[in-house]
């Protein structure tokens, strides 16, 4: 995952942070939801709109079972947009508790997974874009013709 979280950033490279992990689903099949899968990778906040890639450097094994020798890959996996929370003790919020009112620290913890929108999700984006700019080149069009006029 390659991203900028909490905010953390090489300000003198102008270089995002890099992490690894692994799929905690199976990355051919969906979890839960369609188009999402799920990263057992440490996500925080700022971590959002990063891309997840599969980096096999030297070898890797192909769908058939066998073993590719002195090859790299690089597969995209998705966009990570969230991750799932353990609420915990820690913000102090006041509750009613019947007659009285109670003060109590409420906090979440991070679960070190990070739920992923897949790519093949992200490819229904493509056609949406090119409609919204073709409208665009042709209203474009328009002003400048009536300009013309």
């Amino acid at each position: 995952m390659i991203g900028y979280p909490i905010g953390l950033w090489d300000k003198i490279n102008n270089y995002p942070i890099f992490r690894k992990g692994y799929t905690s689903s199976h990355p051919s099949y969906d979890f839960n939801k369609k188009g999402i899968a799920l990263a057992d990778i440490a996500a925080f906040s700022g971590s959002s709109g990063s891309p997840i890639y599969i980096v096999n450097e030297g070898s890797y094994k192909n769908k058939s079972g066998g073993i590719i020798l002195g090859q790299n890959r690089l597969i995209f996996l998705g966009v990570l947009f969230a991750g799932p929370t353990i609420n915990t003790n820690g913000e102090i919020v006041a509750i009613d508790i019947h007659t009285q009112q109670k003060i109590i620290s409420k906090t979440s913890i991070m679960t070190n997974l990070g739920y992923y929108i897949k790519s093949n999700e992200l490819l229904k984006f493509k056609n949406i874009i090119r409609n919204k700019l073709i409208n665009l080149i042709k209203y474009k069009i328009y002003l400048t013709l009536i300009t013309l006029i």
